[in-house]
């Protein structure tokens, strides 16, 4: 398994996170001779932080044989590959595993020297085996073998103009695209916390056709593919420039044959903008020129977003430059490159690892991908690469995709002030949008929270969700700078202090000079509180800062002494009631507890027995042995925590009837609704009665979402809430949802009663059968299905409304009609609905039907609510598409249910069909060019899901076109490799 080890100079933070114990009794020379400090992980036992004693410094010379004696790498030798001088005055010195002198994949160690010794270092290393390096593949089947899996058509290295290109960037006549099949050693499936290495032959190859760069690791054993990393980023005359997105702006340029050029070198490095005439050449890209060096070339080319880039360039140079002391990407004064016009409507910008490269959209959902977040952005990926060199996939990957976008942010609010935001992409975003938004992740799906709601999975599709689980970091950043409250996904209140712009960002470079290939959002906590501790100093408000923002985000813990507790369940139905209690609190020793019936315990998680009905407060005294910053105890009351009645939380119902041949994969296996959450087996174990302890608090007439899991088998469900408490389910007023057939999890809103009886516990029931029994009723009988009860509770709603709405469709004929229904929350009173382009263009309903649009084109949707409260507006941008289908309404109506999941996607798509039957559907994918890349038939039988296997097709924005021979639907889908 990886060893992680965290050894920074300096002073060591005095509280660390749930990822890591630190020795607080000052034993560290126990565990490593001449250590002052150790922090091992809590898991492994493994060396996380150390610090020498003074004195006991080690000579950069002896520090390679340190490594190999104290991490146990005997086997291996450490190479130092790199130097680099941080803010605070330390040569980061970087070395590489090196087995059987074959490099290990990712395994890096930096040294933190300072006055010419070693004070401490961080990094990852593998422990190997000791048996023979061993390989059957040679290099020419690894190279054959990788262009294989790639697949393209062509190929950069067979472009002569692109080879001389390379070697004239480079300043290198041997420099190549063509791809050397180098010997390392690479875990089995790309997970480098878990995996064995093994063998294996790396290659980088550029693919031209379609576009793809992609490091390829190949087992020298056998030639199987390992793995995949992509390259692909994704989003002196002084002249004046009009720009697309940020008005008009100062530039330098150069001066030859009478007309100027995006190109200069006086800020003490080249950067150059460069035209690619919408081909995907680089040999054959143009200089843009100007008469007067006044650029203002908006026109029909876009050629205005040229000096879009060229400025941004110039500002991102000046941002590194003046406050962090770097030079270029590669902090060596590598001339800075833009390719403007790349392709036709391509809907990406990149780096690739030599230069930055921008596409001009397509105009329907992208416009030009050149404003200065973006070039920001871009530019920071090649910053990691030659600092970090963050790999592309799971929690490294997000870290590399949070630095470009926290570095984007903090140039554009460097370069714009108060006309720059948090949100990343909103210029270039079609309509009113963005992609990204570090204030609020949850916007656009992304988390806010570590494995929190909207986290992506591991190993999943978008490289382990790079471009979504980035929210995590952006979210601290945001925090980190302006300070919020609030509760996380986790449960866990949080307040943070803020401490700005300039120390945050000073903050997140620093922790970026001093990860390594594979460091996790563990080590970005660590790391970054290290470095405020150095810089700012230890108990300083920075430091609190930045580990309670990390806290916010599910990453870690507070950096004070606190306690904090849980309970398993909160409420109970009868006594004796035997409560177990979680014991979070942090940085304690001993605790002290009162259960607000007279008894008390010292046990750190104790289990108490109430005998008695009530409400109970409960206590929990935290004490340190040392004090932390300061203080030595804390405490924590909740009052009314513990509830323990005698009877049942709602009425009780009809008794369900046995499920008649109960199927393990089927039945509920998870169940979300507003704040509770319950995952079980399946079917197996037959009706399960959770009113007492699965409950929650609703607002009568608002709107929630019931998530519903039923394993692997495909099954209908419905749910009820017996509204009037009289002890059944009606079978018309009390239906709250029903769910066609599904596979796995589906998602369907719950619109309650506004007449509901409130402050009463209510009994919901919930019913899962096979698809041919279309309608479970809430007492049976069930096939191969299950029911589950729960608890809800209702109060009277007290708020201005909220605004929300759904459509019945979205993709239409001119010839079809589309009804709105209101899914507003606060319970309105009136609705007053705008559809542009629609006929009527108004309407005062709730639920207004049959609303057509007659022209061609792509419509918004207002609706404004009101009540005696408040108003609220919701627009819905780009939400009507009227011609970009052809059918009958019946069809299309049919076509409309389908669901493609996910989006962004990265190795394969699921088609979820909303009907059965023996349609026969065509589905094809179309890429930005017009091109039919894919072409499946399918049919939809009682099949429910269709997958598409999009592995080896290159990242990019494409169209998924669904046709049953009668009807088309048109999809946009995106792909991110």
């Amino acid at each position: 398994m990886i060893k992680r080890s965290t050894l920074l100079a300096g002073l060591l933070f005095s509280c660390f996170g749930a990822f890591s114990q630190s020795d607080v009794n000052g034993n560290a020379a126990s565990f490593y001779k001449n250590a002052e400090k150790v922090v091992l992980d809590p898991q492994t036992q493994a060396l996380q932080f150390l610090r020498f004693k003074p004195g006991a410094y080690l000579q950069p010379a002896a520090f390679p044989e340190w490594l190999r004696t104290n991490l146990k790498t005997t086997d291996s030798e450490w190479r130092e590959f790199s130097t680099f001088e941080d803010q605070a005055g330390f040569r980061l010195v970087r070395y590489q595993q090196y087995h059987h002198n074959v490099p290990v994949t990712g395994m890096v160690f930096i040294a933190h020297v300072k006055n010419g010794e070693v004070v401490s270092c961080n990094g990852e290393y593998k422990q190997m085996p000791a048996t023979p390096l061993r390989t059957t593949l040679s290099a020419q089947d690894a190279y054959r073998e990788a262009l294989r899996i790639i697949g393209a058509k062509t190929y950069m290295w067979q472009n002569p103009a692109e080879e001389q290109l390379l070697k004239n960037i480079t300043n290198n006549s041997a420099a190549t695209y063509y791809p050397k099949a180098e010997l390392v050693y690479a875990p089995v499936s790309g997970n480098f916390e878990t995996d064995d290495f093994v063998p294996a032959y790396k290659l980088d190859i550029y693919a031209t056709e379609p576009l793809e760069r992609s490091i390829v690791y190949l087992s020298a054993a056998t030639g199987k593919l390992l793995f995949k990393e992509n390259r692909l980023h994704d989003a002196h005359h002084v002249g004046t420039v009009t720009t697309r997105y940020s008005g008009t702006q100062t530039i330098f340029t150069k001066k030859s044959n009478g007309l100027y050029r995006l190109d200069q070198d006086s800020l003490g490095v080249r950067i150059r903008t460069l035209n690619m005439n919408r081909q995907m050449g680089y040999a054959a890209a143009t200089e843009f020129t100007d008469a007067d060096n006044i650029w203002a070339n908006r026109n029909t080319l876009n050629d205005d977003v040229a000096g879009d880039v060229h400025w941004g360039a110039e500002m991102t140079f000046k941002y590194y430059k003046t406050l962090h002391n770097r030079n270029s990407f590669d902090n060596a004064g590598r001339v800075m490159l833009s390719y403007v016009h790349f392709a036709q409507g391509f809907n990406n910008a990149f780096w690739d690892g030599t230069r930055m490269t921008y596409g001009d959209g397509d105009g329907a959902f992208m416009n030009p991908l050149t404003s200065l977040d973006v070039v920001g952005h871009e530019f920071t990926h090649g910053v990691t690469e030659y600092s970090a060199d963050l790999m592309y996939f799971n929690e490294s990957g997000a870290l590399n995709e949070s630095f470009s976008d926290i570095f984007g942010v903090a140039i554009d609010f460097n370069s714009r002030g108060s006309n720059a935001n948090y949100l990343i992409g909103e210029d270039i975003v079609v309509g009113s949008g963005a992609l990204r938004n570090m204030q609020n992740p949850n916007q656009f799906s992304d988390p806010d929270t570590y494995m929190g709601k909207h986290w992506k999975p591991l190993n999943g599709p978008d490289n382990g969700g790079v471009h979504s689980n980035s929210g995590v970091q952006n979210f601290w950043f945001y925090l980190l700078v302006n300070g919020g409250q609030g509760i996380n996904d986790k449960g866990d209140s949080y307040n943070v202090p803020g401490i700005g712009m300039a120390k945050a960002e000073k903050i997140a470079y620093s922790t970026l000079m001093i990860l390594t290939p594979t460091s996790n959002y563990a080590d970005a906590a660590t790391m970054s509180l290290v470095k405020a501790e150095l810089l700012y100093g230890v108990c300083s408000p920075e430091a609190k800062a930045v580990s309670e923002a990390w806290y916010a985000v599910g990453v870690g813990t507070p950096y004070n002494l606190k306690a904090a507790f849980t309970a398993e369940n909160d409420y109970y139905c009868s006594v004796p009631a035997s409560v177990t209690f979680s014991n979070l609190s942090f940085n304690a020793n001993t605790y002290i507890w009162d259960f607000g019936d007279g008894q008390t315990s010292t046990q750190a998680n104790p289990t108490h027995v109430y005998n008695s009905p009530g409400i109970y407060p409960v206590k929990l005294i935290a004490v340190a042995n040392a004090p932390v910053c300061g203080a030595t105890s804390d405490t924590l009351e909740r009052t009314g925590y513990i509830t323990v009645v005698n009877g049942v939380s709602a009425l009780a119902a009809c008794q369900p009837t046995a499920t008649a041949n109960p199927q393990s994969g089927a039945g509920i296996t998870k169940v979300v609704f507003n704040t509770f959450t319950k995952t079980s087996a399946d079917a197996l174990e037959g009706y399960k009665d959770f009113a007492c302890n699965k409950k929650t608090q609703l607002i009568a007439g608002n709107v929630y979402d019931l998530t519903l899991g039923t394993g692997t088998t495909p099954q209908r469900a419905r749910a009820w809430i017996d509204y009037n408490n009289d002890g059944a389910f009606d079978p018309v007023n009390e239906v709250v949802a029903v769910f066609t057939p599904f596979v796995v999890e589906a998602i369907m809103p719950v619109r309650t009663s506004p007449t509901a009886v409130l402050n009463t516990p209510l009994r919901m029931r919930i019913a899962t059968d096979q698809v041919a029994n279309s309608s479970p009723s809430p007492c049976g009988p069930l096939q191969t299905g299950q029911f589950e009860d729960y608890s809800v509770e209702f109060v009277a709603q007290t708020a201005a409304p909220e605004a929300d709405f759904r459509a019945s469709r979205n993709y239409i004929l001119p010839t079809n009609k589309v009804n709105f229904t209101d899914i507003s929350n606060f319970q309105p009173t009136s609705w007053e609905w705008s559809f542009p382009g629609g006929n009527p263009s108004t309407s005062t309903d709730q639920n207004p039907a049959n609303i057509a649009y007659p022209g061609n084109g792509i419509y918004s949707v207002r609706l404004i609510v009101r009540n005696a409260l408040g108003t609220d507006t919701l627009t819905r941008a780009s939400y009507i598409h009227v011609g970009n289908v052809t059918g009958t309404a019946e069809n299309l109506a049919e076509l409309n249910q389908l669901t493609v999941y996910p989006n962004p996607a990265t190795d394969k798509i699921t088609i979820q069909y909303g009907f059965t039957g023996k349609k026969s559907l065509t589905v094809m994918l179309v890429n930005t060019l017009g091109q039919k890349v894919m072409q499946k038939q399918v049919t939809a039988a009682s099949q429910l899901a269709t997958e598409l296997d999009v592995r080896n097709m290159a990242a990019g924005v494409y169209f998924l076109q669904i046709s049953d021979g009668e009807a088309l639907v048109t999809k946009k889908l995106i792909l991110q490799k």
